[in-house]
């Protein structure tokens, strides 16, 4: 059978914070802040990490980005026994890259994708037509019981929600309709 498990980094003893920031080509930057509560007195421990990465794509217009939160908190209820409950939230959206032949690669190179003008005789290719949203958010909690020398027992129940788009679109044939990439009305004849 399979296996789904998620591991995460366990809340440092220490009080302390972590501050990370990265630039790059295409106008990346990532920035990244963790901070731990260190371990207190009832036995509990926890820290909240922070973190966004933007960047243009590497081959025609738009951008992608992603904002990230995560929570872990662990309580340790005896020896050898604990408790830890997590949440992580994740927001992205990005733009797609237009699949590309070998001719086509060759011709154009890295400028090859998405139309970055609106034609309204070829809407299925304008770049903000691709536009790829996607959330999610998971929430677990590990219990890890040792019951005697040469048992322990392990419980990990969770919950997953995801919600996005792909990378698609219809085109309708409507004589008028809002094109909200664009901002304007269209009004087309019917053939």
């Amino acid at each position: 059978g399979g296996n789904i498990g998620m591991t995460m980094i366990e809340p440092s003893d220490k009080v302390g914070a972590h501050v990370e920031a990265t630039g790059g080509s295409d106008y990346m930057a990532r920035g990244f802040v963790r901070m731990n509560s260190g371990l207190l007195s009832t036995g509990t421990k926890f820290y909240v990490s922070v973190s966004e990465t933007r960047a243009d794509k590497w081959r025609g217009e738009g951008d992608i980005s992603r904002q990230h939160i995560d929570f872990n908190l662990k309580q340790q209820v005896q020896d050898q026994s604990s408790i830890s409950a997590s949440v992580q939230y994740n927001y992205a959206e990005n733009y797609s890259y237009r699949a590309v032949t070998k001719n086509q690669w060759q011709t154009s190179g890295r400028y090859f994708d998405w139309d970055n003008t609106y034609d309204p005789n070829n809407p299925a290719n304008y770049y903000k037509f691709r536009r790829n949203p996607f959330n999610n958010a998971i929430a677990q909690i590990t219990g890890r019981f040792q019951i005697n020398d040469n048992l322990r027992l392990s419980v990990q129940p969770y919950f997953w929600y995801g919600y996005g788009l792909g990378s698609s679109q219809v085109v309708l044939s409507e004589t008028k309709f809002l094109n909200k990439a664009t901002g304007t009305t269209t009004a087309r004849r019917a053939a």
